[in-house]
């Protein structure tokens, strides 16, 4: 069960405080505290899923692809050009509602983010989910996008280009491959025509081979390319929610002119059963009875379920409630503060208690609330196990963290787990080498000294003294970036993504 509009349990705080500071209870005031709690109850409106419909809708075909190279972290566009058009595609989604939207991300390899769907949520969890600072291939291929929209199967593709134009110079290969694969320009250009430097990570200008600074601009070839392929080239404007809302005319006025096939898809959506009714049903009856001759009935209702349990219910589905939006919020020591006033702790706020405590890097903690955790549910295990592998791999034991791998992978096979587990067995190697690289430098120094005490035993003492210094400065670090907990709320990208993206980085000739 879950709640449309949690907001309303903060109603419950006044009215619970009332009850806990009251001195004098009877019958009357336990009443009218519980109606209280089960009219708020019915104000979040609990809900119910009861399976997936499938029903028909009408849908087109859209591709977006957003350039996700070095040049799109210059500033010329505010804040930036890339996380200009991060928030321009967020509100495009959000405006359509009905189409079938393909997302790519592109530098100088193009890879399919999401594949075409109604569920434009999804689409935006893998927008959001794109981790720039993995991404090793720097520059910008025109050419590789169109060969890679070109594969999906739609008959016509209209494709919105979110660029600051790529690095190819020869135009007509461009407009053959457009053409041939059928493929309609709505090209947002990010950038201007005078340009400007490029950033660095470390705050310094971004310079070239010969040291000279890189200034980026919108390629003109990206304008003539679309004059010449009948589409459309749209510069940006001061607001972003503005330029989706062009963008949007843009595709409406597409479809018409083309006439384009329109594709009954079948969609799968949750149904739901509202049961808002029950805590509204249950008020009235309890107001009524409170107030006519059947008031006894009441003592029989108490003895059954107890007034204390109740207020206790609320009150941690209350908390639990508290912690869900402070995790959310990335304040997770305030997520653990409300997780700890549960009174009775569920399943969901043990799970919300370990994913909060591995969020500020006490993996102790977490592996501890992990390790507790008992249930009969096979997906369950198979998350926890995950997460416990996690904690062990940050605190470098990892042939557990290999064996907690295994036994996720033996409850159902998982890409990130997998991946995850190859990269335990590499950091493990890695270890092993550097201990027994720190073992042999040792015997070495060892025979040295002994060598050297023969001649001159002052210099052999101090020769081996700086070898030994040298060696137990040796000690392997684990990214905090290589793991995070399972949770049902996120979906990062895999790194088979980041794999293929970036394969052939290194022959890059302009990495921006």
């Amino acid at each position: 069960m879950s709640l449309m509009y949690p907001i309303f349990l903060l109603f419950s705080v006044p009215v619970i405080a009332v009850f806990l500071t009251k001195e004098k209870k009877n019958i009357a005031f336990h009443t009218h505290i519980l109606i209280l709690l089960l009219i708020i109850i019915a104000l979040t409106q609990p809900i119910l899923k009861k399976g997936i419909s499938k029903g028909t809708v009408e849908a087109r075909d859209i591709v977006i692809a957003v350039d996700i190279s070095h040049s799109m972290d210059a500033k010329d566009v505010m804040p930036s050009r890339y996380a200009y058009g991060k928030e321009v595609i967020t509100h495009f989604l959000k405006s359509d509602q009905r189409n079938n939207i393909a997302l790519f991300a592109f530098t100088t390899n193009a890879l399919l983010l999401s594949p075409p769907t109604t569920d434009h949520r999804l689409v935006e969890t893998a927008l959001k989910s794109i981790h720039r600072e993995y991404i090793l291939t720097r520059g910008t291929s025109l050419e590789a996008l169109f060969l890679k929209v070109g594969e999906l199967k739609m008959n016509k593709k209209p494709l919105l280009l979110l660029t600051d134009g790529g690095e190819e110079q020869e135009i007509n290969k461009l407009i053959r491959i457009v053409n041939e694969k059928n493929i309609h320009l709505i090209v947002l250009a990010l950038g201007t025509e005078t340009g400007t430097t490029i950033t660095t990570p470390n705050g310094e200008a971004l310079k070239d081979n010969a040291h000279n600074l890189v200034v980026s601009r919108i390629n003109p070839l990206l304008k003539r390319l679309v004059s010449q392929t009948d589409g459309t080239y749209l510069k940006a404007s001061p607001s972003t929610e503005k330029t989706a809302s062009i963008l949007q005319k843009r595709v409406n006025d597409y479809f018409s002119k083309e006439e384009a096939e329109t594709k009954y898809t079948h969609k799968k959506e949750y149904r739901y059963l509202h049961l808002y009714q029950i805590p509204l049903l249950l008020a009235t009856l309890l107001f009524f009875m409170l107030h006519t001759v059947a008031i006894r009935y009441l003592f029989i209702l108490f003895a059954l379920f107890g007034i204390e349990a109740n207020a206790s219910s609320f009150s941690d589905l209350y908390q639990l409630d508290r912690a869900y939006n402070h995790y959310h919020a990335k304040e997770y020591n305030k997520s653990i503060r409300a997780l700890n006033h549960i009174s009775q702790p569920s399943l969901q706020s043990v799970i919300a208690l370990g994913n909060s405590y591995y969020k500020i890097e006490a993996f102790n903690k977490a592996l501890s609330v992990y390790l507790s955790i008992r249930s009969q549910s096979k997906t369950i295990k198979k998350n926890i196990f995950y997460n416990i592998a996690n904690c062990y791999a940050k605190l470098e034991k990892y042939d557990k963290a290999a064996l907690y791998y295994n036994q996720s992978l033996q409850l159902g096979f998982d890409e990130e787990t997998k991946s995850n587990l190859a990269l335990i067995m590499r950091l493990k190697k890695r270890v092993e080498g550097m201990t027994l690289e720190k073992t042999d430098s040792a015997g070495s120094a060892k025979g040295n000294k002994q060598e050297q005490n023969k001649k001159d035993q002052g210099k052999a003492s101090s020769s081996s003294a700086s070898s030994g210094g040298s060696a137990s400065k040796t000690k392997h670090k684990v990214s905090k970036k290589a793991f995070s907990p399972k949770a049902k709320e996120r979906h990062p990208l895999g790194s088979k993504v980041y794999e293929l993206i970036n394969k052939g980085y290194i022959n890059e000739t302009k990495p921006w």
